[in-house]
């Protein structure tokens, strides 16, 4: 085995510095530039306001926020709540799946066949079981957040060295013992990948259940917008509601950092140039 250290513990912890702010520096130029091209575009193409209003526009109506707040934690409310619904029951299916292989064999089809189905189509049926309100928008996110909680969270417990299970094995580890310090913790990284991705999908999906099942959140914001023509409230709602998203995404990185900072995703690689005199170990 082959590894490089810089003499000048100074200069690497340097680099480090700039590696972790590029990951926020980064974003955020590209982010600017995007809104000045958006602004200098619509104003130099003569685009009118109703169709697509500048960012300038859009930022000046940042203000409507408390209009906005009570339907945006309605919408808040009702993704946390279908998420940790799908991750508590997805959570738990997974483990049944990779116990036992006559269930994982029975129930496997039956998973794919409700991905098969459009949300949308499934929408108004919910609408008439269930009525219009939360309790809808709620299902739609949790059909949505399951999936991939249920399969990553298979993939990771499946995907294991058998060493470590022959291992378990010799010392007299129960079930629950290798399960808590080998298979859960090894399936960690894989499990946080569908909750990340879970929790894209229950931000889509709150807002489209809501332009049907809803008479408030802040998908009923969208589209009554839309039907007044107002398109600046519009951006104003879509862009307060990705910040909920982005919150709720933000809240599972760390989540994710503090739970396995020794897992390799979780590192930060930073190039430093190895001195001229160096050997290989």
């Amino acid at each position: 085995m082959s590894f490089w250290t810089s003499p000048r513990s100074g200069s690497r912890l340097g680099v480090l510095l700039v590696h972790r702010a590029s990951t926020v520096l980064y974003p955020t130029f590209f982010f600017v530039l995007f809104m000045s091209i958006w602004e200098a575009w619509v104003r130099l193409a003569d685009v009118s306001s109703v169709i697509l209003p500048p960012p300038s526009a859009i930022a000046a109506q940042l203000g409507i926020f408390d209009q906005l707040w009570p339907d945006l934690w309605v919408t808040l409310q009702r993704i946390i709540e279908g998420f940790l619904l799908a991750a508590i029951i997805g959570f738990v299916l997974a483990i049944l799946i990779v116990t036992f292989r006559p269930f994982a064999r029975s129930i496997f089809p039956v998973l794919v066949a409700t991905q098969v189905i459009p949300k949308l189509a499934i929408a108004p049926l919910f609408l008439i079981w269930f009525g219009y309100g939360g309790l809808s928008t709620v299902l739609i996110v949790f059909l949505l957040a399951f999936f991939p909680i249920v399969i990553n969270t298979v993939l990771g417990l499946r995907t294991i060295e058998i060493e470590k299970m022959y291992l378990a094995r010799s010392v007299g580890a129960g079930w629950i013992a290798t399960f808590l310090r080998i298979r859960l913790p090894n399936a960690l990284p894989s499990i946080f990948g569908g909750l990340k991705l879970a929790a894209l999908l229950a931000v889509n999906g709150a807002v489209v259940a809501e332009f049907i099942s809803s008479t408030s959140g802040i998908g009923h914001v969208i589209q009554g917008a839309a039907g007044d023509n107002d398109i600046v409230r519009l951006f104003v709602a879509v862009g307060y509601l990705s910040l909920g998203g982005l919150l709720i995404f933000l809240v599972m990185e760390v989540a994710e950092r503090y739970s396995i900072p020794w897992h390799v995703s979780r590192r930060d690689y930073v190039s430093v140039a190895p001195p001229a005199n160096s050997r290989a170990l």
